[in-house]
């Protein structure tokens, strides 16, 4: 009984860790896309 229980969280570490690295990729490429398009220019909005 203890067993199944020390591989289902080890299963689910692994899974929590994917996650975190899956989030991070994902943030550090939304951080180089934004380095790489530069600031949105902003278009005078004189009415």
């Amino acid at each position: 009984m203890m067993e199944n229980l020390i591989i289902a969280l080890q299963i689910m570490l692994k899974g929590m860790v994917g996650i975190f690295v899956v989030i991070a990729i994902l943030t550090l490429i939304v951080m180089l896309m934004g380095k790489i398009a530069g600031p949105a220019k902003k278009e005078d909005e004189q009415s």
